[in-house]
């Protein structure tokens, strides 16, 4: 039972590490799949282990822990995206609000996106811009520069409103 709840923790962790930067959605992922992984790894090399069957032993946990391995990758990579798609969503609706204020004449104090980075709001007379720097924080082009209009690939390009209007927005957004 102990090498049972070893091998757990120990799946645990290595999924940890292997799922990398996104910390809070790598520990749930990690308490979901490593346990049950442990123990499918533990009970099978036990029991062929007792029965001296260890070629057998080494192929079936070779292609359990590939197989596991795949099933997170794929798991995982789809999490990530719909929390990026939910984070740009947050992001626009965010956007409209600040500038709705604008328009109104509140003030607007700083404030961040769906990713915990500043917004960049340039006010000239009655024209603004608002400008969120997508998942990555860093702006697409020197300051100064004109962005491009229409949509963006990726979570990390800039989104950008001018006077209440998004001129570059993710594709397949409503705008």
């Amino acid at each position: 039972m102990l090498s049972i709840l070893l091998t757990g923790i120990l799946a645990t962790f290595v999924f940890l590490r292997v799922s990398g930067s996104h910390c809070s959605e790598s520990l749930v992922l990690g308490s979901i799949w490593g346990p049950p992984l442990g123990f499918a790894l533990a009970t099978a090399t036990l029991t062929h282990l007792r029965r001296g069957q260890w070629a057998r032993t080494t192929a079936i946990a070779l292609a359990v822990g590939i197989g596991a391995f795949l099933v997170c990758l794929i798991t995982f990579t789809n999490l990530l995206g719909t929390i990026d798609v939910g984070k740009q969503r947050y992001t626009m609706s965010h956007m409209r609000e600040i500038a709705q204020a604008i328009q109104e004449g509140r003030s607007v104090e700083a404030q961040v996106d769906g990713w915990g980075t500043p917004y960049l709001i340039r006010r000239d007379g009655a024209n603004y811009t608002i400008v969120s720097f997508g998942n990555c924080g860093i702006p697409d082009l020197p300051r100064g520069s004109e962005y491009s209009i229409g949509p963006t690939n990726g979570f990390e390009a800039d989104i950008v409103l001018i006077n209440g209007q998004f001129t570059r927005y993710p594709l397949g957004s409503i705008r």
